[in-house]
């Protein structure tokens, strides 16, 4: 037989070397997975075998049928391919522990977003530019690496040549998808809903068979359209505005990740001893884990899932200040260019802010030095104003977002702490999970020091007795108490669940309730200053003072550009994550998918279909209600 008669060998040890690594990914993956236990790992993780088998045996035929045909071309370019769905895989897995969020996932959403939302997401991360460089030529590079590395497997591979025959091949991957399908049916009989939600985005094809099936709520009309811009200003405009009974100066101060349960006596005296003096709550949050969807609910008083309706004209609470006489100034230490905030909360040209001082860490400044700068022209208005009222200060301060930042001459707080955070190290390991933590504890007692600073010096000037003061979060934190770390990633209650404290002048009042979130900001400091709730068809957020309040929450998952599909209801007493069916047009969906179901405490409960209407069926009814 001649070389051209002889039948080719097939690469084996390249697919072989693919299938080992992709099975340790993946498996060392499931097993970092939090509060679950060692058999559902262990089951998670021969899933994750069985369908890393699959995938490399379906791509192993492939180019053994074109090698055997001679097909050159086509053989070489499946096999970069290959390589490069390996390295898919490969950054999923940081994908996933940091962002809960698939590659593919990240891939799409990166396409609808514009230049100057991805250079300000790769300036948020706080991740060196030529960190970023080199991954950027790694990618370009992939070609190569798979060229090289398939040519040294193959000449290793051809000492020792393999002819596979193909109707074995096939045969293999038959039983193999006959096998995992019997261990996922018989997986269905114990795993639940919960460990469904945990698991899945750490399988290679984030799905399963007949595993963890969601029950599914249909409804007979989509979800309730929000109001045009248009209709709320003509809506607004027919409330009259007069009879106005006081115009306190107010002081709003926005913290970036903000956790309520790290507000104690010890990290954060000033702000804890302003809680204790005032309103608070035991439950409040956030409309969203992630900054542009807090905002956007907080100044338009709506539900985040609106947040993608044109506001040229900036924010109606803004608006209706505006027209009482209010003067308003915001101070910000982080841009607000990000997803066009801005311009969603002041309107075209920011014409809705009197002043607007931005000032943004960059270059050799630090997040805290902003955050100072933020105070000391603060206070320079302040006692400008002194003897005036009708004014707005809108503070949002950044020191706290990670990496979290603070002062370093001195020894820190809290420690030992590190240096910089080691985002390659944070993914496997939690060795150092303490030291970060230490770092948002000393920023959190930063900013606090700033807080009590500025606090102390509004008591002693005229506004004082009288002035408002509001403090709350724009979301949380988490530091993997959910499997998840930092936010924007899930809507855990360590993501969600915010400080938010009123003081109301001298005026000493109690709430009607001790559950809250950020969209009844505006309707209570309304409230203050009219003597009544006015605008509350105006709103999705309701007055604290308000006899009978709205007995629910909700909070929605950052997705990008596009309006969240992923929220949860919080009612007091239990919580529910669902999901549109139709991701991608959430205003025509008719249909909801029960993520998960927990109580207030995140036990987890049963998707009994009548409980979950019974526990929620007033807020679903005001969302997909078209009255």
């Amino acid at each position: 037989m001649n070389a051209s008669q002889r039948p080719r060998s097939i690469n084996y040890l390249y697919f072989g070397v693919l299938f080992l690594v992709l099975s340790l990914v993946h498996a060392y993956g499931i097993f970092l997975i939090e509060n679950a236990s060692v058999y559902r790992r262990l089951f998670y993780a021969l899933y994750a075998v069985g369908q890393c088998f699959l995938e490399v045996g379906v791509l192993f035929v492939l180019t053994n049928t074109l090698v055997k045909q001679s097909w050159k071309v086509a053989s070489r370019f499946l096999v970069t391919m290959t390589f490069i769905l390996f390295m898919v895989h490969i950054v999923d897995f940081p994908l996933v522990r940091f962002m809960d969020l698939s590659v593919w996932y990240v891939f799409n959403f990166m396409l609808d977003e514009n230049l100057d939302n991805f250079i300000e997401m790769l300036r948020a991360a706080n991740i060196p530019l030529d960190t970023w460089a080199l991954t950027g030529l790694a990618i370009l590079s992939l070609p190569l690496f798979a060229a090289l590395f398939y040519n040294i497997t193959n000449l290793i591979a051809k000492r020792k040549p393999w002819h596979p025959s193909s109707r074995k091949c096939a045969y293999s991957l038959l039983f193999a998808s006959m096998g995992l399908s019997a261990f996922d049916y018989q997986g269905s009989e114990w795993i639940t809903g919960k460990d469904q939600s945990r698991f899945l985005k750490s399988l290679p094809w984030k799905k399963t068979i007949f595993i963890g099936s969601h029950p599914i709520l249909n409804f007979s009309t989509s979800l309730k359209k929000a109001p045009t811009e248009l209709e709320m200003r003509k809506k607004c405009s027919s409330v009259s505005c007069h009879s106005v009974v006081r115009k306190p100066n107010t002081f709003l101060f926005i913290i970036e990740s903000l956790r309520h349960d790290f507000l104690t006596p010890n990290i954060s005296p000033h702000i804890s001893k302003f809680r204790e003096d005032n309103i608070s709550f035991e439950y409040a949050f956030s409309s969203s884990n992630v900054t542009m969807l807090s905002w956007f609910s907080l100044f338009h008083s709506s539900y985040p899932l609106y947040w993608r309706n044109s506001h040229e004209h900036g924010s109606i609470p803004l608006q209706i200040l505006k027209k009482i006489g209010y003067q308003t100034h915001f101070y910000s230490s982080a841009r607000l260019s990000f997803y066009e905030m801005e311009r969603n909360i002041l309107g075209k040209d920011g014409k809705l802010a009197d002043t607007l001082q931005v000032f943004p860490y960059e270059g050799l400044m630090k997040a805290y030095e902003s955050d100072a700068l933020c105070f000391e022209h603060l206070k320079q208005d302040m006692h400008k104003y002194r003897e005036e009222e009708g004014h707005l200060f809108v503070i949002f301060l950044d020191s706290t977002h990670f990496d979290y930042s603070y002062p370093t001459e001195n020894e820190p707080q809290f420690a030992p702490v590190v240096k910089s955070i080691d985002y390659v190290n944070l993914i496997h390991s939690k060795n150092n999970l303490e030291s970060i933590k230490n770092r948002y504890r000393n920023a959190i007692h930063y900013v606090d020091a700033l807080f009590g600073d500025f606090y102390a010096t509004l008591m002693q000037e005229p506004m004082g007795k009288k002035a408002v003061v509001i403090v709350t979060g724009d979301h949380g934190e988490e530091f993997y108490e959910e499997g998840n770390i930092f936010h924007a990633t899930n809507l855990s209650s360590m993501q969600t669940q915010v400080p938010l404290y009123y003081r109301f002048g001298d005026q000493k009042v109690t709430p009607l309730s001790n559950f809250t979130s950020h969209i009844d900001i505006f309707p209570s400091l309304f409230e203050h200053v009219f003597g009544d709730d006015r605008f509350s068809s105006l709103f999705d957020g309701e007055s604290i003072f308000r006899e009978k309040q709205r007995p629910y929450a909700i909070s929605a998952r950052y997705n990008a550009r596009r309006p969240p599909f992923e929220f949860f209801i919080h009612n007091g007493k239990e919580k529910m994550i669902a999901r549109f069916i139709d991701e991608s047009n959430i205003f025509e969906s008719r249909s909801l998918k029960i993520i998960s179901r927990n109580s207030a405490k995140d036990e987890p409960l049963s998707y009994d279909e009548n409980e979950v209407k019974t526990q929620f069926g007033h807020a679903l009814n005001d969302l997909f209600s078209q009255g």
